[in-house]
């Protein structure tokens, strides 16, 4: 009997298994094109987090000027006959047409052409009477800011084409934001290295702001709270998903090895999520900690809307969340606790600058005044009880409404919106990978309600992280059902 137990066929060991690395270098084997995009895009995810958020002009620039030249190199592959890839496009075509619009309009904005003048600004007006002189005038009031915004926006949108035409393989998908999820609990790490050290420094410079809490290579915590969060939520799908795949076998195993194979094949990733969580906490930002939880509930719950990705019952699942919470408070210690729940006054300011934004946008319901513009426009209506200087809304659906005008700023929202169906509709069709539409709807819910109080999603590195999870949100299972393979 002991002799038959010892030859019963155990299943295969999970050391076997390939890295999400080599499956998706094997996925991209034969396509050198592809290949360049995706390691583009790891640099992305990888180095743009690096120069403050990728919020400097140099570090835009860079990123507009390497994003075409990408484009370039799709359209030359287009050009030779080479149409693989271009059909996914297709996916995307009434988001990216709306998008393009709110583009057309921006540069529209920064003109000073005749068909405009029943728009142009009347600051324009009275400044060139001030000056006794006259000055071209055009929509927006400050040309330049707005051009900066209209790199700043068509490189988001190429970012997100070059990875809708690369990502073809679910492979892909798993490993970007894998290597996205590592990454940031890489920034995380040295966050909390500067915080436990003492040291009130940026990289080589000194904090000028937020000197007690966490914001690793950020400016601000609250848009290194999001980053953490989006990388956060991610990292909990993919763990759940592994979870599912491994109770989903069908092996006469006992709970405890069970428990072990998840352990072996999932360790990095729960380092990583304690890592982030642990940063984001003391990042002290409460719009970062509350709208990362509410995103977190939304995986979950999309996850028992899929086929096959139930992990768990929901409650085993709810207590597993509180009894998460509460240790990573209580680790995080009493200090960010405080800084979580004082200071709830410190901050009504802003609620104020929503009050005079609205008036701008009454003002200006149509025409807007100029993307990138509100630090110019808003000094019109700020009030004079405000202590603090304002260069963001801290909402970005509000500045966009007053810099672009309702009908563009409704644009750009409903192009986003209309992505994030997509990804919704992916979710409930899908028997394979169906963990990334998920985890780009939950994300998309976190940056959406943290944008309503902040401007996280004006920071390079966290629009790139976000199309990215909607391109791998999009993708779908390209390779043979017969193939093998995580789902």
């Amino acid at each position: 009997m002991s002799m038959q137990f010892g030859m019963m066929q155990l299943p295969s060991r999970d050391e076997a298994r390939p890295s999400v690395f080599a499956e998706a270098r094997r996925a991209l084997a034969g396509d050198p094109l592809r290949r360049a995009i995706v390691g583009y895009l790891m640099l992305l995810v990888v180095a743009l987090p690096l120069p403050f958020g990728g919020w400097r002009d140099w570090a835009i620039d860079c990123l507009a000027i390497c994003t075409a030249l990408m484009l370039l190199g799709v359209a030359w592959n287009a050009a030779r006959g080479t149409t693989q890839g271009l059909e996914r496009l297709s996916l995307v075509a009434v988001p990216t047409a709306l998008y393009a619009l709110v583009l057309i309009w921006a540069c529209l904005q920064a003109s000073s052409l005749e068909i405009m003048r029943p728009l142009w600004n009347p600051l324009w007006a009275q400044a060139s009477a001030a000056l006794a002189e006259p000055l071209a005038a055009s929509v927006s009031l400050d040309r330049f800011e707005t051009m900066r915004g209209l790199v700043s926006l068509a490189s988001y949108l190429g970012v997100f084409l070059l990875a809708i035409y690369a990502i073809s393989d679910l492979r892909v998908s798993r490993m970007l934001v894998r290597l996205f999820v590592y990454a940031a609990a890489a920034y995380a790490v040295y966050g909390l290295i500067v915080y436990f050290t003492g040291s009130a420094v940026v990289l080589w410079f000194d904090k000028e702001q937020y000197l007690n809490v966490v914001t690793a290579t950020f400016d601000n915590r609250n848009n290194f709270a999001t980053y953490c969060g989006m990388a956060l939520i991610a990292g909990m799908g993919l763990f759940l998903n592994e979870v599912s795949r491994r109770r989903q076998m069908p092996t006469k195993q006992s709970a405890i090895v069970l428990v072990d194979r998840i352990w072996r094949m999932t360790w990095p990733l729960v380092v990583a999520m304690a890592i982030l969580a642990t940063a984001l906490l003391l990042t002290a930002s409460r719009a970062g900690a509350v709208t990362t939880l509410i995103g977190l509930g939304a995986l979950c719950g999309t996850l028992f809307l899929t086929t096959r990705l139930r992990p768990f019952r929901p409650r085993g699942l709810l207590i597993a969340g509180i009894v998460l919470v509460v240790l990573l408070v209580i680790l995080s210690g009493d200090r960010t606790t405080e800084r979580i729940f004082i200071g709830l006054d410190a901050e009504e300011e802003r609620f104020k600058v929503y009050v005079d934004a609205l008036k701008a946008v009454r003002d200006f319901a149509f025409a807007g005044t100029g993307l990138g513009s509100f630090e110019d426009a808003y000094r019109f209506y700020r009030s004079i009880e405000l202590r603090n200087h304002f260069v963001q809304a801290h909402n970005d659906v509000l500045e966009a409404a007053m810099e672009l005008g309702v009908p563009a700023a409704t644009g750009l929202l409903v192009s986003i919106l209309l992505l994030v169906g997509n990804c919704w509709r992916e979710l409930r069709a899908r028997r394979r990978g169906a963990v990334f539409p998920c985890i780009a709807v939950a994300v998309s819910l976190q940056v959406g309600l943290h944008s309503l109080l902040d401007f996280s999603m004006q920071v390079p590195a966290v629009v790139i992280a976000y199309a990215l999870i909607l391109a791998c949100g999009l993708t779908r299972a390209d390779r043979p059902v017969g193939e093998k393979g995580p789902a």
